[in-house]
């Protein structure tokens, strides 16, 4: 037997693959740059904590801008956008609040490295340690053991010290994400096992309002109401999470899964939820138009090839900004320079598709216009015709973009 037959023989004899944990929230790429599934958002680990270096986590991708992307946050998916990161060192320690330590991390090779607040990189839930422990037990670890459960005042002081971290904070929008993050860890409705959140998250609005009012809260707080009436500012924070971060299918039991089914990604892809990402795709439509715009200053005083040039990468941008609106990992994944690809993922109609068509069979390989070959120079290949052409149809194609594609 072949080895790449193996895993048909297997499904043939109906043998499986059984384990004790579901295949499904294995995670299948941790690939640094690529977006987070909404599948796994109810995996983040919403609590506090510090980052190691080279540490793989998620960045929080938009953060609150202003007072009027609070009330549009739970009506866009820019609130579940997530990037897979590595963390790559500490830059600043923040001595008031950790989670506002800003950390180095990158999002790839091709990215730059950028400077993060820490409430914007969140773990992955761990429910198995991966560190090596003990096979047997002494009878005073064992005692460890039953009483290491931590209790609801001790959890209540917790919270109470990192909410008063929180209101030391200067910048209101800061306040705000930190704020959400901790209800997001304590919400009954994301805990629902769980009986003391529901006293722990009024604990939390308790504290907000009390601070807000001018109170001082005492490191032993005896103060056990949760009554007192929440924050006005920030009780738009305590609404209830998305039910991406809450609905979880997996069970306790053990599993069972075809081993040919292991190895197929098509599946994978097939179950795949497109998903956009607005804020990323009004960039590359900004970019497109400024390509544009410089297309048509070269037209009249430079070589037709520059105008040509910059009309194609507009071409491609716009194409992929309207990609982005609708499957952000597509659009991540491919180049401006495939644009017929670009057209194909974004199912255009074939009157678009025409209008490419007819662009790319007057450019040609979209290689011509960077280096020299054995046909010549791109600054001999092309004709002010060809320019005047090519300009025309790609502000063609961005006016019929817009009304079905572009938003």
């Amino acid at each position: 037997m072949k080895p790449h037959d193996i895993h048909t023989q297997l499904d043939e004899h109906d043998i499986m693959e059984s384990g004790t944990r579901n295949f499904p929230f294995k995670f299948y790429s941790t690939d640094v740059g690529s977006y987070l599934e909404e599948r796994f958002l109810h995996l983040l680990d919403n609590s506090f904590g510090d980052f190691n270096d080279g540490e793989i986590a998620c960045m929080k991708k938009y953060v609150l801008e202003d007072d009027s992307d609070e009330e549009r946050e739970d009506e866009s998916e820019e609130n579940n956008t997530f990037v897979i990161v590595k963390v790559l060192h500490l830059v600043e320690e923040n001595c008031v609040c950790k989670m506002m330590n800003i950390y180095e991390v990158s999002k790839g090779i091709q990215d730059p490295t950028m400077p993060v607040k820490a409430h914007r990189l969140y773990k992955f839930v761990r429910t198995v340690s991966n560190t090596v422990v003990p096979v047997t037990f002494t009878q005073e670890e064992t005692k460890q053991e039953r009483t290491s459960t931590v209790t609801e005042e001790e959890l209540r002081k917790q919270i109470r010290k990192q909410v008063i971290e929180i209101w030391q904070v200067e910048n209101e929008n800061d306040i705000k994400s930190l704020l959400r993050r901790l209800m997001f860890q304590w919400h009954p409705d994301k805990n629902p096992d769980r009986i003391e959140c529901t006293m722990l998250f009024q604990y939390i609005r308790s504290l907000t309002g009390r601070l807000e009012r001018g109170e001082t809260i005492p490191e032993e707080d005896t103060d056990s109401d949760s009554a007192p009436g929440p924050s006005q500012t920030y009780e738009h924070t305590f609404r209830p999470p998305p039910p991406q971060y809450t609905n979880s299918s997996r069970t306790d039991g053990g599993s069972y899964e075809r081993f040919a089914s292991r190895s197929n990604d098509r599946s994978r892809e097939r179950s795949r939820r497109r998903m956009g990402d607005r804020r990323e795709s009004h960039k590359w439509w900004r970019h497109a138009d400024h390509d544009l715009k410089e297309a048509e200053r070269r037209l009249a005083g430079s070589p037709p090839c520059y105008t040509i040039y910059f009309c194609l990468q507009a071409a491609g941008k716009f194409v992929k900004a309207c990609l982005y609106q609708v499957d952000r990992d597509a659009a991540m994944t491919n180049n401006i320079d495939s644009l017929i690809k670009l057209c194909c993922l974004l199912n255009l109609p074939q009157t678009l598709k025409q209008l490419v068509n007819e662009v790319m069979s007057r450019v040609g390989n979209s290689d011509w216009l960077r280096v020299p070959d054995i046909l010549g120079c791109p600054c001999d290949r092309y004709s002010q015709q060809d320019a005047t052409f090519v300009l025309e149809k790609v502000n063609n194609l961005k006016e019929l973009l817009v009304p079905d594609f572009y938003n």
